[in-house]
């Protein structure tokens, strides 16, 4: 995954679909795994079949979240995921954080 915006923003949650054109879901999961075995995935897609679901969950995602997706579940599950409970400021994205004492 060299060059890839995964090592370059190095992200606390990353959200994925299963069907994507390069590689799906699962493979880009098990590639990021590799070199960063604690990252935390939410799963997203159209096709919510119990084999989907359970292989989401094996392979490491924290979260399963079918088609449309409700943006506030989605805005709960990245706070639950993403808060330590040490930290004041957590970080979505280069330019995007949450300071939580404000």
């Amino acid at each position: 995954m060299k060059g890839s915006s995964f090592n370059k923003n190095n992200p606390d949650v990353i959200l994925t679909d299963i069907h994507m054109p390069m590689m799906n879901g699962f493979e880009m999961m098990n590639e990021i795994l590799k070199t960063k075995p604690h990252q935390k995935f939410i799963i997203f897609t159209s096709y919510d079949t119990d084999n989907n679901l359970l292989k989401s969950v094996k392979v490491g995602a924290a979260l399963f979240l079918k088609k449309p997706i409700d943006i506030e579940i989605l805005r709960s599950m990245l706070m639950s995921l993403s808060v330590k409970s040490q930290d004041k400021l957590i970080k979505l994205s280069h330019d995007i954080s949450i300071n939580l004492e404000r």
